[in-house]
């Protein structure tokens, strides 16, 4: 057991051992370093995380931007016969010549349209095939995309403007009229802006296309699953908040009544308030 003197003398060594300035610096020193550390170490998560973020941005707006494109071209491709490559070049065509995708579908089923009046034999249909010197024999052997750029092709060749625009009308529909731009410049002037895209690399394949249909029906699958989820939430919850309900009103029902009863009171207590808050 250590003796008073001993105790004394141990005092004063740790005194004297905290007193030295140059050991409280150094404990101090120490402290600073650790604490701008840590601080390092925080700023660095946070930088990360920043820029995580930053990384991260362009692609999830890139794969917003596929799965849209690759999810059109791939039902326009299946409601039309064409294929997505097909399409995805006479897009980019179009919007050269002053018109766009949708007007391009819509003038393939308005091409269409008229294809089966033929078949059907209808005269306006025959007629207008007439006009530009084809028939549905001429067209019946080939696929829709050679359909299309053949009766691009003759109509192109009508040397009457006004003439020209009118059987635009007949044989692409409303969208004839947007279309007679692209489809003047004849079956050379659309391959060649097909060609274009090409060598731009802004074609898209049917493998993408496919691959961003089905990721846009996977999302789909998973809102609707969400939403569901949603509605088995509430309906779970909607029993306890209806009988909640009929209590609640029962009380302010019954509140309400002893108010009218004793309004003189609910006056005398609101003034007491007042006086007491001023």
């Amino acid at each position: 057991m250590a003796t008073a003197r001993q105790i004394k003398m141990g005092a004063a060594f740790v005194e004297v051992f905290l007193r030295d300035t140059a050991f409280t610096k150094g404990l101090r020193a120490v402290s600073g370093r650790l604490k701008r550390f840590g601080q390092s170490v925080t700023g660095l998560g946070a930088r990360l995380a920043a820029g995580g973020g930053a990384i991260a941005a362009p692609f999830l707006a890139s794969l917003k931007v596929f799965s849209s494109v690759g999810d059109q071209l791939d039902k326009m491709s299946q409601r039309t016969g064409f294929s997505v490559e097909a399409l995805s070049e006479l897009g980019f065509a179009a919007e050269q010549s002053g018109a766009d995708l949708e007007t391009v579908e819509k003038g393939i089923r308005g091409m269409q349209r008229i294809l089966r009046g033929a078949e059907r034999g209808l005269t306006t249909a025959t007629d207008a095939l007439d006009d530009i010197g084809l028939s549905l024999s001429s067209l019946s052997g080939l696929d829709p995309e050679a359909q299309f750029t053949a009766i691009a092709d003759a109509l192109s060749k009508q040397s009457d403007d006004t003439k020209r625009a009118g059987l635009a009308l007949e044989l692409f529909g409303r969208a004839g009229s947007g279309l007679l731009p692209l489809l003047s410049q004849g079956a050379s002037g659309i391959e060649a802006l097909r060609k274009e895209a090409r060598e731009l690399g802004i074609v898209m394949s049917t493998e993408d296309a496919t691959a961003a249909a089905m990721f846009t029906d996977a999302m789909n699958r998973v809102m609707k699953t969400f939403r569901f989820l949603t509605v088995m939430i509430g309906g779970a919850v909607a029993p306890s908040l209806t009988s909640m309900q009929k209590t609640i009103t029962s009380i302010v029902k019954t509140t309400t009544e002893w108010v009218k009863e004793n309004r003189d009171l609910v006056v005398g207590i609101a003034k007491t308030a007042a006086i007491v808050v001023g």
